[in-house]
């Protein structure tokens, strides 16, 4: 195993095409796993742009090299009130590591990020979503902590 060589930041208005390159190759990813939603270039670009100015939205990127290894994208909403434990609840919306960069325990260094993120905004309760075929990315958060809580069920009706 590779130890880590690179740099956590956040990420800035000249990550914007880097970034949008990487959320591309993620949902690619994705596709071939079955995921079900088709990703959409404009849309994935301007919410990166929202998201770098926002207190609630925030995007992190390991950088090694100069170069984009890896990032995670961040939310924070208002809780639910109809459940135990209202406040704030913080979301991991991607997590990707370039192909060639894995292995190097770059997703766990993103992962503890979000954390102290999450943490700084005194959020109790994180959840992050998996294609349910995506074994690898499953054991991973299983590993970070994460425990099963529901399933989802999707239709895409003609």
């Amino acid at each position: 195993m590779q130890t880590l060589e690179g740099t956590i930041r956040e990420a800035r208005p000249g990550d914007v095409g880097e970034l949008c390159e990487a959320a591309l190759a993620l949902y690619a990813r994705l596709g071939e796993l079955g995921f079900l939603f088709k990703a959409d270039e404009k849309n994935i670009k301007k919410d990166i742009e929202n998201r770098l100015d926002s207190k609630f939205l925030k995007i992190y990127i390991y950088e090694e090299r100069n170069r984009l290894a890896g990032f995670i994208n961040l939310s924070i909403i208002k809780g639910n009130s109809n459940f135990e434990g209202t406040g704030l609840s913080g979301f991991i919306n991607e997590l990707f590591v370039k192909e060639e960069f894995r292995g190097k325990k770059i997703g766990a260094a993103l992962m503890e990020k979000a954390f102290e993120f999450f943490s700084a905004k005194s959020v109790r309760r994180v959840q992050v979503h998996s294609v349910v075929s995506n074994g690898g990315a499953i054991r991973f958060y299983k590993n970070q902590g994460f425990k099963e809580d529901y399933i989802s069920f999707i239709k895409i009706l003609e």
